[in-house]
């Protein structure tokens, strides 16, 4: 994969590492909670309440955490 100048898209990074994203409304009880990654799954759920750009943003944390806590 080659990037060369921003914005840099972390779906299309997630795709590239074979990561798949979720958006899901999450029950009430979990609604502050913006996703979480099923790392067994290779999966981001994201929590499809907030913003545009706040996901855009935890697509790429939580593909952070995919690549640091990796077996």
């Amino acid at each position: 994969m080659k990037i060369i100048v921003p914005p840099i898209d972390p779906r299309k990074i997630a795709k590239f590492l074979g990561v798949g994203i979720k958006y899901r409304a999450f029950p009430k009880e979990h609604e502050d909670v913006v996703s979480y990654i099923r790392s067994h799954s290779r999966q981001i759920i994201v929590n499809d309440k907030q913003n545009a750009s706040r996901m855009f943003f935890t697509v790429a944390h939580e593909l952070g955490h995919n690549q640091l806590h990796r077996d």
